[in-house]
C-alpha cells in the first residue's frame, strides 16, 4: 500500500531525484515498519492520524529529499487522495469480484514495478541529448540562448530545493546588475568534493524546444556560473536543470 501511495504521488508530481524507485521502495517499507508499530500499540484513530501526519511525510522526504513547502504540500496532497483513491478502488472491486484488497495491492506492486523498469529501460534507449532555445530576462535585460538539457544537472539550493541551471560568467555579465541577488552554495562534482558555486537569481526564465511546440515559462531561476572551459566549444551556453524540463 505505502509503495503504491508512493509510487501514484511520484506519477502524478514528477520529481529530478537520483534513484526514485529505490528511494520509493525503502520509504514504503520503513512506513510500512512503523505504521504497523502504531496500528498495535495505539488506538486505531490516533494510529491512522499518526500515518497520515507523520509516516506519510517521513516518507515523502525520504523518497524525493528536501523541498519547498509548497511542492511539499502539494506532494501531501497527492498522497492523500492516492490512499482514498486505491481503497476506493480495492473497496469496490471486493464488493463485484470478492478479490481481498491484500491480493489487489499484491497485483498493483507487481504491475507498477514491471512498468517502471520496462519504461525506464524504454526510456534510456530514447534518450538523447536536447537543445532548447532559451530567453533570460531580468531587470530589463534580455539575452537569448542554447540550452542543453543534462538528466544528470540535479544541483539544487540546499534550504529550498530550487533548481540551479549552469551557464557561463559571459553570458550571466549580459543580464546580472548590482541589484541580482547571488549567493554561494555548495556543490560536489568528479575531482571535486567540497566545491563552491556562485549563482544568480534570474527574473524570468522562457524555454522553449525546438520547433516551437514545447514551452516552459519560470520566474525566480536560479543560474550558478560554469567553472572555466566547461561550456569551452560547446554548441549551447546554458546546461539547464533536469526539474525544469520534466514536460519535455
Amino acid at each position: 500500500m505505502n509503495f503504491l501511495v508512493l509510487f501514484l504521488t511520484f506519477l502524478l508530481s514528477k520529481t529530478a531525484v537520483k534513484h526514485p524507485y529505490l528511494r520509493i521502495t525503502a520509504s514504503a517499507f520503513l512506513g510500512a515498519l512503523v505504521s504497523a508499530f502504531m496500528l498495535i500499540r495505539l488506538p486505531y484513530g490516533a494510529a491512522l492520524l499518526g500515518v497520515a501526519f507523520f509516516v506519510i511525510p517521513v516518507m515523502l522526504w525520504g523518497s524525493f529529499g528536501k523541498e519547498t513547502i509548497k511542492n511539499y504540500l502539494f506532494r501531501m496532497l497527492v498522497s492523500w487522495f492516492s490512499i482514498v483513491l486505491l481503497n476506493g478502488v480495492a473497496t469496490a472491486l471486493y464488493n463485484l469480484t470478492g478479490i481481498k484488497a491484500l491480493h489487489l495491492y499484491s497485483c498493483l506492486v507487481v504491475f507498477a514495478v514491471a512498468a517502471s523498469l520496462a519504461a525506464s529501460g524504454i526510456t534510456g534507449m530514447k534518450r538523447q541529448p536536447k537543445r532548447l532555445n532559451v530567453h533570460i530576462l531580468h531587470h530589463g535585460r534580455s539575452v537569448e540562448c542554447i540550452g542543453f538539457y543534462d538528466s544528470g544537472n540535479l544541483l539544487t539550493i540546499p534550504e529550498t530545493g530550487e533548481p540551479v541551471c549552469i551557464a557561463s560568467q559571459e553570458l550571466l555579465q549580459q543580464v546580472t546588475d548590482d541589484e541580482t541577488v547571488n549567493r554561494e552554495i555548495p556543490f560536489r562534482a568528479l575531482g571535486t568534493k567540497n566545491g563552491r558555486i556562485s549563482v544568480y537569481q534570474m527574473e524570468e526564465i522562457k524555454i522553449e524546444g525546438m520547433g516551437k511546440k514545447n514551452k516552459i515559462e519560470k520566474k525566480g531561476v536560479w543560474f550558478g556560473i560554469a567553472e572555466p572551459g566547461l561550456l569551452l566549444g560547446k554548441d549551447y551556453q546554458v546546461i539547464l536543470n533536469a526539474a525544469l524540463l520534466e514536460r519535455f
